[in-house]
């Protein structure tokens, strides 16, 4: 869906915005918001927002909103991550 597409995109559709992009090897820290490739697929599929301590807040398909663990299988369909520094400064 193009939402996702967009979401996906945040930085380029927005130049003010307040996401930076970091690399896939940047330790996480609370807030940053984790976008995944959970199928196969090009195109990522999926989201979440890291809470720390190796759990994520997500919406899988079909289920209720939940934390999870961020398994070391999990961290490799990581294909993207952004940090809002003024959310990471807060906390």
């Amino acid at each position: 869906p193009s939402l996702i597409k967009d979401i996906f995109n945040l930085n380029v559709l927005n130049s003010e915005s307040l996401l930076q992009e970091l690399p896939q090897s940047s330790k996480l820290k609370k807030h940053d918001v984790l976008v995944f490739k959970m199928i196969n697929n090009p195109e990522p599929n999926h989201v979440g927002v890291y809470l720390g301590d190796d759990m994520f807040l997500h919406h899988p398909r079909n289920k209720f909103p939940s934390t999870q663990k961020l398994t070391q299988a999990l961290k490799k369909r990581v294909c993207k991550i952004y940090r809002n520094p003024d959310l990471n400064e807060q906390s």
